[in-house]
Formats: C-alpha cells, sequence, structure tokens
C-alpha cells in the first residue's frame, strides 16, 4: 500500500511574496570589488557519472530530546523511517517529504531546532543555519536577515561572509586562510557535533540525487518563483533565499537563487559556493568573499579553527597582498613558507629557516631572528657539505643542487637567478630590482632600525626584505640590503662563487632608496638562501 504524505502549507512564507523580489541597498561601510553575480549563463552546470536516481529517503518522526548533550544519530545510522520502503510507482511518480515528520535537533548556543534528513550515509540539516553572531572583535558585521528583516532569518535562515561562516578573523575575507589540515572538516558556525560542508559533500549531496534534474530533487515545493518550484525528492528543503551582493551592495534575488558556503577559499578575496538557482546547480569558485550567502550545515565533528591550526606569520603581514601564494611545508622541521610563481619558476617568497647537518647562522644568534628573517650559511653549510673551515676549496657540486633546501627544491644556480632577473627587468627595464623588492617599511618587524625605509614595487610577490648582516664582515650592514646565496662557484677561483645581492642606496626622503645588483662573493661570506622547485 502506498503511503501518502500531506506537503505543509508554508503561508508565512507567502506573505511576504510582495517583498520577495525586492532589492534593497544597504550600507556596510566597506570598499567593494567588483565581482560577478550568480547567473545560470555564465557558470558551468558540474557534470557527474552516475545517472541513477536517488535512493529511497529516510526519515522519521521521533525528534532528539531538546538538550545541548544530545545529537543527531551519526550519519552512518539513519534515523529509522516511517518510509522504509519506497512506493512501488513508475519513475514519474514523486516522492512527497513531510518536513514536520522530519527528526530534529536543538542547537545549545540560542535554543534553535532544527529539523535534519538522512540522504544516503550524510546527514543534512533539513533547513538554513539561523545563528547570528553579530559582530566580531574588530566590530564588522559578518551575518544579515534578508533585507535586514528577523522574520526572513526565521524563515530562510541567516547570510554570512565566509569568514562569518568559517567562525574565524573577518580579516580572512581578504586574506587567504592556510589550514594546517587542509582536508579536514571545519565547524565554522555550525552548531557542535556538525560542521561546514565540503566540496565534496556537496558533489555527494548531487550525486546521491541522481545527477539529472538534481537542482529539482533538491529544491522545496514553495519558497520559490512561480511555476519554478522544486520536487523536493531528497529532502533537502532548498529554499530561495537570495544573496547580499557585496559590490552595491543590494540583498538580490529572493525566490531565485540560494547559495551556500564551502569550507574552502579559491584566494584572499574568493571562496567555493554552490548555488541552486531556477533550474539550475553549479558551483562557483570565484564569489567574493564578503558576499552574504546561506549555510546549510552536514552532522560530523568539525575543528574549530583557531591560532593553533592556522599558518600565520608577522612577515606575511608585510608581504604583497592579492598575489596567488601557495604553501610549503617542510617535511623535516615542520617550518612553513610561501612560495610564488613567477614566469615560468616557482620560488620560495622567504628566507630559508632550517637548521642544516653542518648548521647556519641566525642574525646575533638569537634565534627569534631565524624566524623573522631566515637562517644564513656559508657556501660549504649551503650545500651541505661541511661546516666552515678557513681553507676555503673549489668543489665539485653537481646540480641540481638540493642543498639544505627541501625535498623536490633546491639552491638555484646562476641561471635560474639571471632568468628571474630577465624577467623582472622585461616589465621595468633598469628597475628591475623594484620589481622584487618588498613594498612596505620592515619598521614594523623590527621596531629598533626605525630610521630605515626601503620600499619597492614587489611586481611578482617575490618580497625581498633588507634583513642582512654579514656575521664576519663590517659590509652588510642590517637596512640596505640582501644577499643570495647560488650554487655555482667561479671558475679558477677557490674562493669565489656567484651570490645575488640586493643593495640599498638612499637618495631623499622624497624618493627613498634605489637598488643595485651584484653577483660575485667570496665563499666565507654567508648568504641567505631561496629555493626554487626542481
Amino acid at each position: 500500500m502506498k503511503k501518502i504524505y500531506l506537503l505543509p502549507l508554508l503561508l508565512a512564507l507567502f506573505a511576504c511574496s510582495n517583498e520577495d523580489t525586492m532589492v534593497q541597498k544597504v550600507d556596510l561601510g566597506q570598499d567593494s570589488p567588483n565581482d560577478q553575480e550568480i547567473s545560470s549563463s555564465s557558470e558551468t552546470a558540474i557534470e557527474s557519472s552516475s545517472s541513477r536516481e536517488a535512493s529511497t529517503i529516510e526519515s522519521s518522526s521521533d525528534a532528539l530530546p531538546e538538550s545541548s548533550s544530545k545529537e543527531p544519530e551519526s550519519s552512518s545510522e539513519a534515523p529509522e523511517s516511517s518510509a522504509a520502503e519506497a512506493p512501488e510507482s513508475s519513475s514519474s511518480e514523486r516522492v512527497v517529504i513531510n518536513f514536520d515528520s522530519l527528526p530534529s535537533f536543538v542547537d545549545a548556543r540560542d535554543s534553535q531546532s532544527y529539523k535534519y534528513i538522512t540522504i544516503g550515509e550524510q546527514v543534512w540539516m533539513a533547513e538554513n543555519l539561523r545563528y547570528r553572531k553579530g559582530f566580531d572583535s574588530l566590530n564588522h558585521i559578518n551575518d544579515w536577515c534578508y533585507n535586514n528583516h528577523d522574520d526572513r532569518c526565521a524563515d530562510y535562515g541567516a547570510l554570512y561572509t565566509w569568514s562569518g561562516a568559517m567562525n574565524v578573523d573577518e580579516k580572512y575575507n581578504t586574506e587567504r586562510l592556510w589550514r594546517k589540515r587542509p582536508d579536514a572538516p571545519v565547524q565554522g558556525i555550525c552548531p557542535e557535533g556538525w560542521h561546514l560542508p565540503t566540496t565534496k559533500d556537496f558533489e555527494v549531496l548531487q550525486k546521491l540525487s541522481g545527477n539529472t534534474n538534481a537542482y529539482e530533487k533538491l529544491r522545496a515545493p514553495y519558497s520559490w518563483e512561480n511555476g519554478t518550484v522544486g520536487t523536493n525528492e531528497v529532502g533537502f528543503f532548498a529554499v530561495g533565499s537570495g544573496y547580499l551582493e557585496h559590490r552595491t551592495p543590494t540583498f538580490t534575488d529572493s525566490l531565485n537563487i540560494t547559495g551556500f558556503w564551502v569550507a574552502s577559499d579559491i584566494s584572499y578575496e574568493t571562496a567555493d559556493v554552490f548555488a541552486i538557482i531556477t533550474r539550475v546547480m553549479y558551483r562557483s569558485p570565484t564569489k567574493d568573499k564578503r558576499n552574504g550567502y546561506s549555510v546549510r550545515c552536514i552532522k560530523g565533528e568539525g575543528e574549530v579553527l583557531d591560532s593553533s591550526n592556522i599558518y600565520h606569520k608577522p612577515l606575511w603581514d608585510d608581504m604583497k597582498e592579492r598575489i596567488d601564494y601557495g604553501l610549503l611545508i617542510d617535511e623535516r622541521d615542520h617550518h612553513f613558507y610561501r612560495t610564488v610563481k613567477i614566469g615560468e619558476q616557482t620560488w620560495m617568497a622567504e628566507n630559508l629557516n632550517y637548521d642544516g647537518n653542518f648548521g647556519g647562522y641566525c642574525q646575533d644568534d638569537l634565534e627569534e631572528n631565524c624566524d623573522l628573517y631566515g637562517r644564513q650559511y656559508f657556501f660549504t653549510q649551503l650545500l651541505e657539505i661541511s661546516k666552515p673551515t678557513v681553507t676555503v676549496h673549489y668543489y665539485g657540486v653537481n646540480l641540481p643542487a638540493q642543498g639544505v633546501c627541501p625535498n623536490g627544491w633546491h639552491i638555484p644556480d646562476s641561471t635560474e637567478w639571471n632568468t628571474l632577473i630577465a624577467f623582472a627587468k622585461s616589465a621595468r627595464g633598469n628597475e628591475f630590482p623594484h620589481n622584487l623588492v618588498a613594498r612596505k617599511s620592515f619598521r614594523r618587524i623590527n621596531g629598533a632600525q626605525d630610521s630605515v625605509s626601503f620600499w619597492g614595487y614587489d611586481t611578482y610577490g617575490f618580497s625581498i626584505f633588507p634583513y642582512y648582516k654579514a656575521k664576519y664582515y663590517s659590509t652588510g650592514e642590517f637596512g640596505i640590503g640582501a644577499v643570495f646565496a647560488s650554487s655555482i662557484q667561479y671558475s679558477g677561483s677557490i674562493s669565489g662563487y656567484h651570490s645575488y645581492q640586493f643593495w640599498a642606496t638612499p637618495i631623499s626622503e622624497e624618493t627613498g632608496v634605489t637598488f643595485e645588483a651584484i653577483g660575485r662573493s667570496v665563499k666565507d661570506f654567508d648568504a641567505h638562501v631561496r629555493c626554487i622547485k626542481n
């Protein structure tokens, strides 16, 4: 016998229909870069290798006790279903799921109750998150109700910035968030025991929806523009919550679009959104993190992000913004570095700080200076040949020479350094050092050197800072230059090798400094190391 479920009439939602298509401007008090609006014509729908229809949806009328210590059953144990078997019908008949019959749990933070649904082996909230954190420590707001009407949060959930959804500092709306476990689930703004979905979570959901008309099977049969309501065959109950466009800024596309934040950023200012619009479901990796989108949580523990599991260095605050840096983690000592691709080369964007087999030096023999400026090496140290000695020899070196660099990286040779310099010269002629030198003064790094100003264009994010001070020579005063090693010795000279030196010469208070490059050193003249990828 077939079981029939009555679809609840949500009259409160339709009572607001006279404002649902409203576009209202809001004042965020922030600069707004260009951003591309969601549209079905500008995005590519995700394809799936599976064309199977969705499996039977299991639901239950048994609600969890409303207690902060209780959570839904594990995703591997679906709630007992009042419809254990799919109706025996043709493929044209649809399964109607009663929202009121779904189990629920209570968010202990604000006592809000949420329905949830088991879809395959996933357990999803069946409604958008409504939790409001409000202003952060910097007095920035990271969540809103559509059109700033509280009843919209009650019916459609709140809209969050990406940092608001991730529950991290607002600065990560314009900075890259480097996580120490990038594949680990993140709790974000979700209740305890739930986490912000990953890209894979959404892809599995789409596959479980059968891919064919997945958008329709995920959309609720209400709260969408007339004639575009969904069949909700998987019980996801997606509603047309609209979004906040930060650029304008306006609330827009109510009853036409819903977008859900994903727990990964793509660049300094953009992150993933999975969106469902009138007749399309797609992933967009280019949405401004300052836009406001919905949050739909999935069951499972997630990390709470803080300084203990986020990579960050004070140095990074003085490096060029909006450069597409990579991240290198040295497996030998777990130090981490930004990397940058310049032309066809990939370089470390910071000086190496690895205490090699034959040592290396910190300025003034203070370990904290290695953390700030990197370690300095003599020729035999950087190539892992021996400790420095008074007698200097000509050494046989096989290229590429890994030396003190991490696996997969090596000490750059002269050709590789010259390739970088030629690339930098191509943009601004003889001003090429400015393209490689950091833009900001280093005063914030070392306040004692506040009489020195040092800046460049840092066009490519290579970020040379004036951190060099020689260990044994009077030349190389801290604050006026940088010296980098190569793996190449001078032919016919047992004492000399190629190094790449950038020295600053003050011009005036108005124009700051100019730079010159020198390419020769003796082997007992130490240098910093920038490794290059094999």
